[in-house]
């Protein structure tokens, strides 16, 4: 309010994000009632590579990498481990991750135990191993969550896969704070240094199946540090084959890219193989370009 009539606006479109529960949603109906002007939802990750092209003034359409913990999908399912194309005109989801459940919903993003059992439970079906510090009776509640699929929202989440890992490693089960996990997942990366070999992360419709990866984390007897730069060159040799397989530049935009060992590994190799890929330098890769990225689409809608 202070800002329209600071510089005597009269809005002519109400952009919110995509979800219907968020509080910002019903805010924007609200204003655009009061206003008499249209209302637009834009999804959460179209906004975040919106938001890099907008930065960096790129021309045409991007293969935007847009990673983090959740976003509302336009299938109404939680999205994270995004790959679109497109501009702020519109995108087209190209791959993502393979889906998981996350038993007990938002407690997942609090506890990482909770997705470290769905990526066991996945890997393994009946045959999947317990997991160390965490007592039976959670096993059983979780397991019959993702059996029964109560409580158990799909998600291809780049996030919480970090929470996962990060569990299933012994490295953190809980956030304390947002991205507590990742970020010790990182830290561990960084003690082990950044030469590491890929897992096999294979491309299946559409969908990078990280099943054979966490099988192989929970076999090996490697080291966690060593087995955490492995799991963040899987996914940096993910990128850059995704990136060599078109045209057109790249973004990375999303929470997710606020670990520098996962972005300067892929801008390192990108350069290598001169590959043009942009990421934010003056606005945040996480949630505070939101806003941005959808006042960018909101202009291609008036």
């Amino acid at each position: 309010r202070d800002l329209l009539r600071l510089h005597e606006l009269e809005p002519e479109l109400v952009v919110h994000d995509l979800h219907p529960d968020y509080f910002t949603t019903a805010l924007a109906a609200e204003y655009s009632d009061r206003w008499q002007v249209p209302v637009s939802g834009v999804q959460h990750h179209h906004a975040h590579l919106a938001a890099c092209v907008l930065e960096n003034e790129i021309e045409g359409e991007v293969l935007g990498l847009c990673w983090d913990g959740t976003g509302f999908g336009t299938d109404r399912t939680v999205w994270g481990g995004e790959f679109l194309y497109g501009d702020a005109s519109g995108f087209e989801r190209v791959a993502s991750l393979r889906s998981f459940g996350l038993p007990g919903g938002d407690a997942c993003s609090r506890e990482g135990w909770r997705v470290a059992l769905s990526l066991l439970h996945e890997a393994f079906g009946a045959d999947a191993p317990t997991l160390e510090g965490i007592c039976g009776e959670q096993h059983r509640v979780v397991r019959q969550m993702l059996e029964r699929g109560v409580n158990a929202p799909i998600s291809t989440s780049m996030g919480r896969l970090f929470d996962g890992v990060a569990a299933l490693l012994g490295i953190s089960f809980e956030n304390q704070h947002q991205a507590q996990s990742p970020q010790l997942l990182e830290s561990a990366a960084w003690r082990h240094g950044t030469d590491a070999e890929a897992f096999e992360l294979p491309l299946v419709d559409g969908r990078f199946d990280w099943a054979p990866m966490i099988r192989s984390l929970v076999e090996s007897e490697e080291p966690s540090e060593r087995l955490a730069a492995r799991f963040h060159h899987t996914l940096i040799e993910a990128a850059i084959r995704t990136i060599a397989g078109q045209s057109r530049p790249a973004v990375l935009a999303g929470g997710v890219f606020c670990n520098r060992y996962l972005t300067e590994g892929i801008l390192v190799r990108a350069e290598e193989a001169g590959m043009p890929v942009y990421i934010h330098s003056q606005l945040p890769p996480t949630d505070g370009s939101l806003s941005a990225g959808q006042l960018w689409v909101g202009a291609y809608r008036t």
